[in-house]
């Protein structure tokens, strides 16, 4: 009677016989010599890699009233006789142009404005024109970052 020997052949050694019938001596040199658990490497990206910014958001209120005084409008001239002004529409410069309509508030808000140097205008309802000639309403530069809401208001007066 004959006694077997049998021995467990391990996956190194199963890789090898199956690459030697194909030609594939020269690769199972490179196989390793012990199998081992992988070692993933996390790491962290910088901020400035994860993600970067490209629109940002333009806000503010619309006013209408008559000023207390006359000259540049400010918080001390402003209290108080200013009203929010809905229907008024601000419009952003670009291809294609952003717009927004304000509310009952009086505010508008345009989301998703390329970052850089913008411009734009507010055209109030016809029954208003613009208070002051410092506080332009069309073609106001406003610089968009994406970090912080750009803001910039408008005041006009009724016709009466």
């Amino acid at each position: 009677m004959t006694t077997k020997n049998t021995k467990k052949i391990g996956r190194r050694d199963m890789l090898k016989l199956m690459s030697a019938g194909v030609g594939g001596i020269a690769v199972s040199a490179f196989l390793p010599k012990k199998w081992t658990k992988p070692v993933v490497a996390m790491g962290q990206s910088a901020p400035h890699a994860q993600a970067s910014i490209t629109t940002g958001t333009i806000t503010g209120i619309v006013y209408a009233g008559t000023p207390i005084v006359n000259g540049p409008v400010n918080d001390t001239n402003v209290a108080g006789s200013w009203f929010p002004l809905s229907n008024a529409v601000v419009t952003v410069d670009g291809m294609p142009a952003l717009t927004s309509t304000t509310g009952q508030n009086g505010i508008y808000t345009i989301l998703n404005v390329p970052v850089g140097s913008r411009t734009i205008t507010c055209v109030p309802p016809q029954a208003y024109f613009l208070a002051y000639n410092p506080n332009p309403a069309s073609n106001v530069p406003v610089n968009v970052t994406g970090i912080a809401n750009s803001v910039q208001d408008f005041y006009f007066e009724n016709n009466g």
